[in-house]
């Protein structure tokens, strides 16, 4: 994608015009500003390939590991996000608007405003070239209708791998509300305005917490304090190395690292193999016959959105 066009100020900024609207979801703080007083950083970035703030941000707060009623406003067009920024772990908030094919982002908090900008990129997509992923609907016929259903979609996940991974270990293997009702106290407990704690404090607050998913909080927390959940450098990794170097870390199975690959460092062609929505997708739309292995091949380099699609469609029909 084209360099994104800084702009700093100390004064809150204006939202820039959408054609995008989305109306306030009930419940959430649609009327909420960013910090008033702290500087504000402007990015406008042109997005590469398809894409709909709307669409992305309706599916993103379907998915259970949002806190959306703390963490995420919608209001005239404008999607608001507070999140940890994971090159200084303080609290940042951030809009995005989208004018024609550029998003327009603005940051604000007290730490590095510009790396807080380039980590909502990352998070929501838009830092992909997706010029070719109408080429694999061309290939795949049952991609080419998951695309006509959810024209636009850029696969948004956790805003960082440290919080896909906090989410691993701490509602692992339970599902649908029970995961929701978990991950939300969890964060009204411990977290701050809808964020996950830094991993510094996370460390402190698990000591006096009981049973075993402490201790793989504990040592998440460490592990995002030594760099080993840096979403840079996990997406500079090949899948196995990546995948080895996340095992090590108490708590996370196969699925909480296809998780935090998938859904933390974001990384587009990656193909989760431990997905329960995927695996259900598959069966649904191409039958017991065909293997992910071989029809995956058709979905590079974006197999990681292409298992998205499908795990949303089949959640979508499971919810119908």
């Amino acid at each position: 994608m084209n360099a994104p066009v800084p702009r700093t100020s100390t004064e809150p900024a204006r939202e820039a015009p959408s054609s995008v609207v989305t109306p306030p979801r009930r419940g959430t703080r649609s009327d909420r500003h960013l910090r008033r007083g702290q500087p504000v950083h402007e990015v406008s970035a042109r997005v590469v390939g398809p894409w709909s703030l709307a669409m992305s941000a309706r599916v993103w707060r379907r998915s259970s590991c949002v806190v959306d009623d703390l963490s995420s406003t919608s209001h005239n067009g404008t999607v608001g996000i507070t999140f940890r920024a994971e090159c200084d772990w303080r609290l940042v908030e951030a809009r995005i608007s989208q004018r024609d094919d550029h998003a327009v982002i603005h940051v604000t908090g007290d730490g590095d405003l510009e790396a807080a900008a380039a980590q909502v990129l990352r998070f929501t997509s838009l830092d992909v070239d997706a010029t070719e992923w109408p080429r694999v609907a061309e290939r795949d016929p049952v991609m080419a209708d998951a695309q006509t259903q959810l024209e636009g979609l850029r696969p948004w996940g956790f805003h960082s791998p440290y919080e896909a991974a906090a989410w691993s270990v701490m509602v692992g293997r339970m599902r649908g509300d029970e995961a929701v009702r978990a991950w939300k106290g969890f964060i009204y407990q411990h977290g701050e305005e809808g964020a996950l704690p830094c991993p510094n404090v996370l460390r402190q607050r698990v000591e006096e917490m009981p049973g075993r998913k402490p201790g793989y909080l504990h040592d998440v927390a460490v592990a995002a304090l030594d760099g080993r959940l840096d979403a840079s450098f996990l997406r500079s990794l090949d899948p196995a190395s990546a995948r080895a170097k996340l095992g090590r870390i108490r708590g996370l199975g196969p699925a909480g690292i296809d998780t935090v690959l998938t859904l933390g460092a974001n990384a587009p062609d990656l193909l989760p193999r431990h997905d329960r929505l995927l695996a259900q997708g598959m069966a649904e739309r191409y039958g017991p016959e065909h293997d992910l292995s071989e029809v995956s091949e058709a979905w590079s380099p974006f197999r990681s959105w292409a298992a998205l699609y499908l795990g949303v469609l089949s959640e979508q029909g499971t919810r119908e």
